[in-house]
């Protein structure tokens, strides 16, 4: 985070003492996005094939 910090700072050109950063680690079970609850981590290509063709389409390559 302190590397965080520092890299951040240097960005936007302001004092560490000025930027504020906050983790979080939160389940998937309590995310959704695209309209569904995220998947468990190894099971995102599942996940991603029962998006709709248009929304896949959409997403960067």
């Amino acid at each position: 985070m302190s590397q965080m910090l520092e890299e951040i700072a240097q960005l936007v050109d302001l004092k560490g003492e000025d930027a504020w950063i906050y983790l979080q680690d939160i389940p998937a079970t309590q995310m959704i996005e695209f309209g569904r609850f995220l998947p468990a981590p190894g099971d995102e290509a599942e996940w991603a094939k029962e998006m709709s063709p248009e929304k896949r389409a959409s997403l960067p390559k």
